[in-house]
């Protein structure tokens, strides 16, 4: 019975990646479905962020009272940045793509997104937002940052859609649905999901699960929006992918090799533990000591998850 349990609990992580991303998919397809029929974008994404916003906001309420750190400037200053870059820029600009081309082709272009951060962080000498170190309360910062994107791409949306006001109508219809379904699963349970499964299997196990998403928007998208499949999106798919696979097997192994090598510099007198957050959950950095008193943080960096 032991062993069972042992083993439902073992394959907990890859039910939950695979049903995200299917989740992830049928996102895509509504959202191209309602876009194709009219639907501004910039209106999708200011009451996507808004329904994230209300649904997530008692979750965060609730489980994370007492945990949320003090606001400062400079971590609302994060905040907004993030903001800026996500639900404003990263949204609108996928929902556009996805509308000027399909939901295949924005999808298999999703898995450059690590990629893109690592140049990134190569030309800019940094990597990965502090913001979660700053504020380490994953629901309160994601109600933060859904909340923050919803006045911001309202701005937006104003200014864009000043000669339409129709476009701001939505009726019971696949506009609400769309809404709904962004709104709740990929910037609320989505977000949740990833983190727990982060904090269990690491940022690369739900990393590798991406492109399962492609590969289920493009039958999905030929299904039920009649998008072509040709031999040259496929031969672009699988470079895509395994160029993926590449940097993720590069960044664990760059990970492990660093983990080890200030191991075997302070072999005998620097142990190395795991840190937590104080309320016994597992921080994801490590910590050297060296039995004076002096500790060291160590966070083995990963790749980005998909984040729409």
């Amino acid at each position: 019975m032991g062993m069972g349990w042992k083993a439902v609990n073992d394959a907990k992580p890859y039910l939950a990646m695979v049903l995200l991303q299917v989740g992830f998919a049928g996102m895509y397809i509504v959202a191209v479905a309602s876009l194709k029929r009219g639907m501004s974008h910039f209106v999708l994404v200011v009451y996507r962020n808004i329904v994230a916003t209300v649904v997530m906001a008692p979750f965060a309420l609730y489980f994370e009272r007492g945990l949320r750190p003090k606001m400062t400037i400079t971590i609302f200053i994060k905040i907004m940045g993030l903001a800026l870059l996500e639900p404003v820029l990263d949204q609108n600009l996928y929902y556009m793509g996805a509308n000027l081309t399909s939901a295949g082709f924005a999808t298999a272009l999703v898995n450059i997104l690590p990629a893109v951060t690592f140049v990134l962080a190569l030309i800019l000498r940094m990597e990965k937002s502090s913001t979660l170190r700053d504020y380490p309360a994953e629901l309160s910062l994601t109600v933060l940052i859904c909340g923050v994107g919803s006045v911001m791409s309202t701005a937006v949306a104003v200014v864009a859609e000043r000669a339409n006001t129709h476009a701001w109508v939505i009726g019971f219809d696949t506009r609400l649905f769309t809404v709904v379904y962004g709104g709740i699963v990929c910037s609320g349970v989505a977000y949740y999901v990833q983190g727990i499964v982060s904090r269990q299997r690491g940022p690369v196990f739900v990393t590798a699960f991406n492109p399962l998403c492609m590969i289920v928007t493009a039958v999905m998208g030929s299904i039920i929006l009649k998008e072509e499949i040709t031999l040259g999106s496929v031969i672009g798919a699988v470079i895509i992918v395994v160029g993926l696979y590449f940097l993720i097997w590069g960044k664990s192994t760059d990970g492990i090799s660093q983990v080890s090598d200030v191991s075997v510099k302070g072999a005998g007198e620097l142990p190395l533990t795991t840190a937590t957050n104080g309320h016994g959950s597992d921080s994801g950095k490590h910590v050297l000591g060296n039995g004076n008193g002096d500790v060291h943080v160590l966070d083995v960096e990963t790749p980005t998850t998909n984040g729409h």
